[in-house]
């Protein structure tokens, strides 16, 4: 090559030509480990995924076994009667003719129908996962408590009450009736009781289940799901219940001092608060201290709203509130001082105001009433006196008319007198 220009040498070439197949060879090594790693990673992956799988299904199933122990348990202690799940229909018509060949036969049989027992209802719990499940009730017959337990078993049983008819609802309501309580704290049964108190039940068996809550209402309104079964409960019961429900609720000593913490406990209050009657709220104004209501109000914004609704609701329905007032009138100043309480200040300036001017009015009616009195006893005293006066004026008249009367009898006899001499003298 001429000049300026770079000369290459064939030695040049070589050694570039080495470096390029290491190059390569060193890029061929770091793809084949990049395999065998991804292949690695998707193993590792995929024994995860089963380990998830098994660790969920054990998950799943020793919540449904501390669940199902839990109600037993409870309601062991809670209700006279233990709760025994029904046996299964199906084996016991299989095996009821070959219940009575020996001792030993019929221990063997029931080991293998609670063992059966057992299974159908696994069974029964999985097969609720399938969307839009509808069983029978032949299948359901005897488990429709565990299956109200179960989050995915109380979602078949819901589609089974929309479907099922008349005679298949009475008979579910009779299996969990006895347990109506228990279902409500549940969080998945509640949803079943809800889907009978608001959509499917009868007249009755709504009336049984609001009646049913009375005992248990601070217990209910204590416990999310309770609580929301109770509300639903409270719109559905008679006047009489509602009455009943509010006054074991006021009746429980510092009730109010325990709904600081528990959000959905104010809620389902203010729904009590909202559908009770001027009775119901007569008695909250007599039981619950105003302090109470005060703290209430200060400490929390649900508390605020709750008394807020109690004050708006009380208005609507003239309920004196002259006990509970007087104690908001002290705290003006942190009731004005928290943005959340700024209704209820509103409240509370609003019946100063008008209990300023009821007083002005009574005031000025009792004035009123002073002055009509003293106008009327004036009144009184001149007629009394035209009274008097008048009296001797009608005394003389009367004696005017006498002489009067006098005069014509005098006359009268006057005449007589002349025409019986007349009378003679023609004679």
């Amino acid at each position: 090559m001429n000049g300026g220009e770079n000369v290459i040498h064939s030695s040049d070439v070589d050694v570039w030509k080495r470096k390029l197949e290491t190059w390569i060879e060193q890029a061929k090594d770091i793809h084949e480990r990049v395999k065998e790693v991804n292949a690695l990673v998707k193993n590792e992956i995929e024994q995860a995924k089963e380990q998830l799988s098994l660790s969920t299904t054990l998950h799943t199933k020793v919540f449904k076994l501390v669940s199902l122990i839990n109600l037993s348990e409870e309601t062991h202690t809670t209700h006279p009667l233990p709760y025994k799940p029904p046996k299964y229909s199906l084996h016991n018509s299989r095996d009821g003719d070959n219940s009575n060949n020996g001792s030993s036969q019929s221990n063997s049989n029931e080991n293998s129908g609670s063992g059966s027992k057992s299974v159908h209802l696994e069974r029964l719990l999985e097969e609720s996962a399938i969307k839009n499940k509808v069983f029978k009730w032949e299948e359901i017959k005897g488990y429709v408590c565990d299956m109200m337990c179960d989050k995915w078993g109380s979602v078949a049983v819901r589609n089974f009450l929309s479907e099922a008819s008349p005679e298949n609802r009475d008979q579910l309501f009779e299996e969990f009736f006895p347990y109506c309580v228990k279902m409500m704290l549940n969080a998945s049964a509640t949803f079943v009781v809800q889907k009978v108190i608001e959509d499917i039940g009868t007249y009755e068996q709504r009336r049984q289940i609001c009646e049913s809550v009375l005992g248990h209402v601070v217990e209910l309104v204590m416990n999310y799901p309770g609580s929301r079964a109770l509300r639903s409960a409270y719109i559905a019961a008679s006047a009489e219940t509602k009455l009943k429900i509010v006054t074991e609720l006021v009746k429980e000593p510092g009730i109010f001092a325990k709904f600081y913490t528990k959000n959905y406990t104010m809620h389902a209050v203010t729904d009590l608060i909202t559908h009770a009657s001027k009775e119901g709220l007569e008695m909250i104004e007599r039981n619950v201290s105003g302090e109470d209501l005060v703290d209430l109000t200060v400490k929390t914004p649900f508390g605020s709203s709750l008394v807020e609704c109690f004050l708006s609701k009380s208005h609507q329905k003239r309920v004196d509130l002259s006990n509970v007032m007087p104690h908001f009138a002290k705290n003006l100043a942190k009731l004005s001082s928290l943005t959340y309480s700024v209704r209820v200040f509103a409240w509370v300036k609003w019946w100063i105001d008008e209990s300023k001017k009821n007083v002005d009015r009574r005031s000025s009616i009792s004035s009123n009433n002073n002055s009509n009195s003293s106008t009327h006893t004036s009144k009184e005293k001149k007629k009394e006196k035209v009274k008097e006066e008048e009296v001797p004026i009608k005394k003389e008249k009367e004696r005017e008319k006498d002489k009067d009367e006098d005069r014509k009898r005098s006359k009268e006899k006057s005449k007589e007198r002349s025409k019986e001499k007349k009378k003679k003298k023609k004679k």
